[in-house]
């Protein structure tokens, strides 16, 4: 055998694919119905010419307020959002008497209100089940999003056992 020969057998089908490609394509007619039966019925009534009367609920709805208000509140757009954010901010960013903390690139670091910190996870059937995660080499959801209840689906009670979910 030459050293052509492998060669020639990977080339031989590329050659009738180029070759098939050339060519026309055939044309077809399709005789297919235009009609379609379907194994469920339809959901809209067949129009007979005559609109559906409104029902009473219609007209409440469309008389009463439209999304804007929800989102408004009934006023202007935009009135004192700004001055509504600075104040959060300011309100969250002072804690007591303590002066503003910064971080290393100078930025202010922005401190939790009290009513949003929530307690160290602690307690004897927290511990437990932490070290024997430790221990297995398994981490959890819970760990991984830094979640707030942590300490209360881990510490179970004697009423209700503990949970996690393993990653």
């Amino acid at each position: 055998m030459s050293l052509r020969s492998p060669l020639l057998l990977l080339l031989l089908p590329l050659r009738r694919t180029l070759q098939l490609r050339s060519l026309p394509a055939p044309v077809t007619i399709s005789t297919v119905s235009t009609s379609r039966h379907l194994a469920t019925a339809s959901t809209q009534p067949p129009s007979n010419g005559k609109k559906r009367q409104s029902t009473t609920f219609t007209d409440r709805l469309n008389a009463g307020p439209s999304f804007s208000d929800f989102v408004t509140n009934g006023a202007a757009p935009n009135a004192g959002a700004e001055e509504e954010a600075l104040e959060l901010a300011s309100a969250v960013n002072t804690v007591g008497n303590k002066p503003q903390a910064f971080d290393k690139h100078g930025n202010p670091i922005t401190r939790l209100p009290t009513w949003l910190k929530t307690p160290v996870p602690m307690g004897a059937n927290f511990a437990r089940i932490k070290s024997d995660l430790r221990g297995l080499g398994l981490h959890t959801v819970c760990e991984e999003a830094r979640c707030p209840n942590i300490s209360t689906c881990w510490g179970g009670t004697d009423k209700s056992s503990a949970t996690a979910t393993i990653m």
